[in-house]
């Protein structure tokens, strides 16, 4: 949730030419109307603060529409195939174990 009580919604562009990632954050009033986030101003840290406020709040939701806008560009995780790949490849190796185990027995 944002200062307008709502879910943030993301919209994300991949611009091939420069390499960058086109991002926008936005909301959508019951009434239709969409409020558009601004570019954030930077500010210096004060490192004698003790604790500061985060660059922004979202909810899982959001975090999720995110993660999927991410992934809908071409943006995949530096770690690994992910979940998909590694279930793929779990299965496979279940499959070849259990050929190899009926087989030996000779149960079809």
């Amino acid at each position: 949730m944002n200062s307008f009580g709502l879910p943030l919604r993301f919209n994300l562009n991949l611009t091939p030419i420069f390499g960058q990632i086109e991002a926008y954050a936005y909301t959508r009033a019951e009434d239709g109307r969409v409020h558009l986030g601004r570019l954030l101003e930077m500010t210096p840290l004060d490192p004698s603060v003790g604790t500061h406020e985060p660059t922004f709040h979202m909810d899982r939701s959001s975090a999720q529409e995110l993660m999927d806008e991410l992934w809908r560009i071409g943006m995949r995780p530096s770690e690994g195939t992910g979940s998909a790949g590694a279930m793929a490849a779990t299965q496979a190796h279940l499959r070849d174990l259990q050929r190899l185990v009926f087989e030996k027995r000779g149960v079809e």
